[in-house]
């Protein structure tokens, strides 16, 4: 990619993480919004890009084929189109197929060629600082108890319109309230931050100075405080993995230059720690479940009904799924905007059918193992980047299995390509050594 298309791109991410996506104007059958049209802008650029150069989009699908990250990516994206398609042409699915096959396609490769330099600049930084900014916004959100965003939501006479406002803007509540910022929902607040914590704490780890240590650690105690008021206990829990999994790392590379004695005592210390903190989150969760555990049991039958329908819609249709946009209904429980369902994984086995199922599951296995073991094994300047972004992509995942709204697709895909590009990197580097 050159360099405008992919400034372009990191506009059109950015853009969809700050600007509200129930906030814009609607113009006949159109709903006009800044990163939307930026969107399309990026869509249109990078389409002529590719379609007058046809030999070098060819060649940049052979090089992410040759990952195997890239080879399974590439093998999703194509299966989704190919199952969209057998369900019939319509708008739905054209829109289907530009926001979610080419779109992810195009952020796979602006993570794919990332340059090596903006490791330690420009997007990753903003991608942190936008972080604790909206973890800061949902603290304060918390703490007015009201969304201030949702004034400026234009209802138009569109009954989608009406319906999609009136969930997007309300103020989610559960037991106590959910912040959302610019969120469509308090769950994408969580996922996003997340997303951003590894981020924030690899710029703490490798601020120039102490001033801006400060600064980056005061945006991670924002971003973590944020992650509470979206009162995802999932997002919690995703928390403690984060910490579990940075412990077992540290510990492998301690271990491999530790004598007896430091290994025999290291583990009891990590041991003692890891109970600490699971007694502390189990007490969150008690005290959280108190206070709405009617709430929470009827979340928990819901997901049950869900997953039974779900397996029923898939048995029926297990190979080509049936089509964009059904799930919720087929599927769903009813709600004012139609329906929901509340898994992403749900979603792509009835929309999509099995195998898109499968082929999502195994490259999340591939950017987790692969991450993990660069991460604990190699010793070079990128493995700790690695290791954060395979935690952070670890969190977006997880969080997937009780949200099916995919707004955050494009900036994993764009991260699972600075995945696909580092094991690329590690291919070549091996079979030059050899």
């Amino acid at each position: 990619m050159t360099f405008k298309v992919s400034s372009l791109l990191y506009l059109t991410l950015f853009s969809m993480l700050v600007w509200p996506p129930y906030i814009g104007m609607r113009l006949s059958l159109i709903f006009i919004q800044p990163f939307k049209l930026l969107l399309l802008v990026f869509l249109v650029i990078s389409s002529i890009n590719y379609l007058v150069k046809p030999s070098y989009f060819l060649g940049q699908i052979r090089e992410l084929f040759k990952s195997t990250i890239g080879k399974w990516a590439i093998c999703f994206l194509a299966f989704s189109a190919v199952a969209t398609i057998a369900n019939g042409i319509d708008s739905i699915s054209i829109k289907f197929i530009s926001n979610s096959v080419i779109l992810l396609l195009l952020c796979l490769f602006g993570g794919f060629y990332f340059d090596e330099c903006e490791y330690k600049c420009s997007p990753l930084v903003v991608l942190a600082v936008i972080g604790g900014l909206l973890g800061l916004f949902g603290v304060l959100e918390f703490i007015t108890q009201s969304n201030f965003l949702k004034q400026f939501a234009v209802i138009s006479k569109d009954k989608a319109d009406i319906a999609f406002m009136l969930v997007a803007a309300s103020d989610k509540t559960r037991g106590s309230y959910r912040s959302q910022a610019t969120f469509i929902h308090p769950l994408v607040l969580a996922q996003f931050l997340v997303i951003a914590i590894p981020f924030i704490y690899l710029r703490c780890k490798q601020a120039p100075n102490s001033k801006s240590r400060i600064l980056y650690y005061c945006l991670l105690v924002s971003a973590v405080s944020g992650l509470y008021c979206t009162g995802s206990r999932a997002a919690f829990s995703v928390l403690l993995i984060f910490i579990i999994l940075y412990i077992l790392a540290g510990s492998r590379s301690i271990f491999s230059a530790a004598n007896r004695g430091i290994r025999l005592v290291l583990p009891i210390f990590a041991s003692i720690f890891l109970v600490i903190v699971i007694l502390i989150f189990i007490n969150i969760i008690e005290t959280k479940l108190k206070k709405s555990s009617k709430i929470e049991t009827s979340s928990t039958i819901a997901r049950l009904i869900m997953l039974e329908n779900t397996i029923d819609a898939v048995r029926d249709r297990p190979i080509w799924g049936w089509g964009p946009g059904t799930a919720a209904t087929i599927a769903g429980i009813d709600n004012d905007s139609g329906g929901t369902i509340d898994s992403f994984y749900m979603t792509t086995s009835v929309e999509r059918g099995l195998p898109a199922l499968l082929l999502l599951i195994i490259l999340q296995l591939n950017v987790i193992w692969y991450g993990y073991k660069r991460w604990v094994k190699a010793k070079d300047k990128e493995s700790f980047f690695i290791g954060v972004n395979t935690i952070a992509l670890s969190g977006y995942f997880l969080i997937s299995l009780i949200l099916s709204i995919d707004y955050l697709m494009p900036l994993a895909f764009f991260l699972i390509g600075l995945q696909a590009r580092s094991s690329f990197k590690s291919i070549n580097s091996s079979m030059l050594t050899s």
